[in-house]
């Protein structure tokens, strides 16, 4: 593949990564607890704390939470993806081997106007994914991906036993509306231990 096909190729796995909110309810399927894969090197809490979303079809869950903000409902998902290695370029990037992630939030409340930005990311580095002039009604957004922490912030969250924190949340016009979404994990004899995931806002 040339250099030119690559970044078209990057470039669409971007924008439907960053796609705007659309006006529809997400539809919430349930998704069967896996049985991980030998190349998988994580391991979770062996239960599925809630149903995970359909967006994940053809993903390894591995654990997640739901914060309820108002009339906003954000969720955070970790999967297992053994596409995604520190090693790889672009959007299969992931500073934990077959770590990925799946973010998203949701609004069920009445239209309102105004302007909108939603943002993801974890504590250091936190992105505007889609800026928007509403209204915002019945509206979902959600990005996936890789954990896109350096190598170094990575290896430093595991000696340490230090929480990844992962920001979900929506600026509108009466304010930040977010959850705050944690977990831990260690490295254990080449298996990465992945803590059960919690919410604050």
């Amino acid at each position: 593949m040339n250099k030119l096909s690559q970044f078209f190729l990057l470039a669409a796995v971007f924008l439907g990564a960053c796609a705007p909110a659309v006006n529809f309810p997400l539809t919430e399927t349930a998704v069967a607890e896996p049985t991980l894969s030998a190349d998988c090197p994580l391991k979770a809490p062996e239960n599925l704390p809630l149903a995970a979303p359909a967006d994940l079809y053809g993903k390894q869950p591995l654990t997640g939470a739901q914060g309820n903000v108002g009339d906003f409902i954000f969720q955070f998902w970790l999967y297992c993806d053994p596409a995604l290695q520190p090693d790889a370029q672009g959007a299969a990037y992931s500073a934990i081997p077959g770590l990925g992630l799946f973010a998203s939030w949701r609004y069920d409340g009445p239209q309102m106007d105004g302007q909108y930005s939603d943002f993801y990311g974890f504590e250091s580095d936190i992105f505007q994914g889609t800026g928007w002039d509403g209204p915002l009604y019945r509206a979902r957004s959600g990005y996936s991906g890789g954990m896109a922490v350096s190598a170094e912030s990575a290896q430093k969250y595991l000696q340490n036993g230090q929480p990844f924190q992962y920001h979900v949340g929506l600026q509108t016009p009466s304010g930040k509306e977010e959850s705050v979404f944690s977990f831990t994990v260690k490295l254990e004899q080449g298996l990465y231990l992945v803590s059960a995931v919690t919410e604050t806002h």
